[in-house]
């Protein structure tokens, strides 16, 4: 005898009590069903069952409402002979894995990226670069929802960019 258990715990327990106790004596165990309380089908089958989509603020056109973290940018000059570091600091404590942002030259465009990245701690981190940096680059590029940076609530690093210098447009 075969039978469905349904997502709701009573429609499985009256699955249960139909399986008699003659079918469960006739192949010498207890059966499919047990004394044991049944446990309800979990809420992502339910939710497959029903043909429902798991809901998100996205998908209710609301904003994310994970909370973004804020930093500030430094460019020193370090080491001889003196090659040029960025430092991040974070306005609240993060998870800082393997950043790549990049950093824009201003007259080309082009994208400038550090030759290593060091955290200090889960609020501060920098990059070095091989050597001086070029008097065009003044602009650190944070790419959309970064995974190497987040914040312990989920959140992410501002988006976009900031200036650490002028720019030098020539």
């Amino acid at each position: 005898m075969l039978f469905t258990l349904r997502s709701s715990a009573t429609s499985a327990t009256s699955a249960c009590n139909a399986f008699s106790a003659a079918d469960r004596s006739e192949k010498g165990t207890r059966g499919m069903c047990s004394e044991r309380t049944l446990m309800p089908a979990t809420t992502t089958a339910i939710r497959q069952r029903a043909g429902q989509q798991r809901a998100t603020p996205a998908s209710a056109g609301l904003p994310d409402p994970r909370p973004l973290t804020d930093y500030t940018v430094a460019l020193s000059s370090v080491g001889v002979p003196p090659h040029a570091r960025i430092t991040i600091t974070l306005s609240q404590p993060c998870i800082i894995r393997t950043p790549a942002w990049g950093f824009i030259d201003c007259t080309a465009g082009a994208k400038v990226f550090a030759s290593s990245v060091t955290v200090v701690n889960n609020t501060t981190f920098y990059f070095d670069f091989p050597g001086p940096l070029a008097a065009a680059v003044g602009f650190v590029d944070v790419p959309y929802q970064d995974m190497q940076v987040q914040n312990f609530q989920g959140g992410f690093v501002v988006p976009g960019g900031k200036w650490f210098r002028p720019p030098v447009i020539l």
